[in-house]
């Protein structure tokens, strides 16, 4: 009601003050223009002491930052090997709705910025791989494990073919490594900039939850849970994110930090990174 009355009473003051005469010949009023300077300076000072006006450091946009240590990489048998362009050193995720490089898709605000020790166009085509873990339960989606890492309760699965930038998703949750490939551009997509590969994702993807009730028993090697698994109708929410890259078998690195190289690190992107902070945003 507040920031409906002040208007109002400056309204009053201009009518009042352009109507009154003075009360004396030997009185000088103030001009009606310094009155309602007054009474705005007046206004903008209560606003501005109890309404706290948000600054560019208050607005900045909350992502998951983490780094990864550089030359990691291994083989199919955990032996360290040479990285060349596959070698992942930092990440970030959330909302990049400031990153000038892909400011003209407002229609895909949530992404991952993935940040490599070399540009990919340096080695030959190798892949970019983000799993995520929606509902952050490792004994429903998909077990995507091998002999080398621990990928448990993956949802869906982002590819991105690089260095060309083509990306593709699957809900993995809901059929297996059989599910459909899905490559629609307004749904994900990619560009590869310089050492940074930016990957924007659609929220529909970031909405599978489980709802199955009861007890869930762990997953088998590459099993998958359907029953009581849906898609969409919830908002997004933090979830659990691991990254990998593979230039075929014989050379490999996850995102793991201080981890060992074949262990991927499970990272949790908060809810906070996925909508603006700023008071207005939608």
């Amino acid at each position: 009601m507040k920031k409906i009355f002040f208007p109002l009473v400056i309204v009053a003051v201009l009518a009042l003050s352009a109507c009154a005469s003075p009360t004396g010949a030997g009185t000088t009023q103030p001009s009606a223009s310094n009155q309602v300077a007054t009474i705005v300076a007046a206004t903008m000072q209560a606003f501005s002491s109890n309404t706290p006006v948000p600054t560019l450091d208050a607005c900045q946009i909350p992502t998951l930052k983490a780094s990864d240590a550089p030359s990691d990489c291994f083989n199919d048998s955990r032996e360290p090997v040479a990285c060349a362009a596959i070698d992942l050193l930092g990440i970030e995720a959330g909302l990049l709705t400031l990153v000038p490089e892909v400011a003209d898709i407002p229609n895909l605000p949530t992404g991952f910025v993935i940040n490599f020790a070399a540009q990919p166009q340096t080695v030959g085509e190798f892949i970019l791989y983000l799993y995520l873990d929606l509902n952050q339960d490792p004994t429903t989606g998909l077990d995507m494990s091998s002999s080398e890492s621990a990928l448990p309760g993956i949802d869906r699965l982002i590819g991105v073919n690089l260095p060309s930038g083509e990306s593709w998703t699957q809900a993995v949750a809901k059929g297996g490594y059989d599910a459909e490939m899905i490559r629609d551009e307004t749904q994900v997509s990619a560009r590869v900039v310089g050492e940074r590969v930016i990957v924007l994702v659609a929220r529909t993807l970031l909405e599978d939850r489980s709802v199955a009730a009861g007890e869930q028993t762990p997953l088998a090697l590459g099993s998958v849970v359907t029953v009581g698994y849906t898609l969409g109708g919830a908002l997004p929410d933090a979830f659990t994110l691991y990254v990998g890259t593979a230039h075929s078998i014989d050379a490999l690195d996850y995102f793991n930090s201080d981890q060992d190289i074949h262990i991927p690190l499970a990272m949790t992107v908060p809810e906070d990174a996925l909508y603006p902070p700023c008071p207005g945003g939608s």
